[in-house]
């Protein structure tokens, strides 16, 4: 709950400033709304094993992209 309100107040205060770039935020937010709700359906019919390795997969290769886009590029 505090952690919650706490970026809410950071949220409010970036708003205030003009510093929010909205375009950007939109795409993030449609994606971590559309990512959590088809992550959750996914959770309930998938075998948790299965689940767990998609995430470590996944978490695995972005990464290892990012890893080699800093440190290579």
């Amino acid at each position: 709950l505090l952690s919650g309100l706490t970026s809410f107040v950071a949220v409010v205060v970036f708003v205030l400033q003009g510093i929010v770039a909205w375009p950007p935020t939109l795409v993030v937010m449609a994606g971590a709304v559309i990512g959590g709700f088809l992550g959750g359906r996914l959770a309930r019919v998938l075998p948790p094993e299965l689940m767990r390795g998609i995430v470590i997969t996944v978490g695995t290769v972005l990464t290892l992209i990012y890893a080699r886009r800093y440190w290579l590029s």
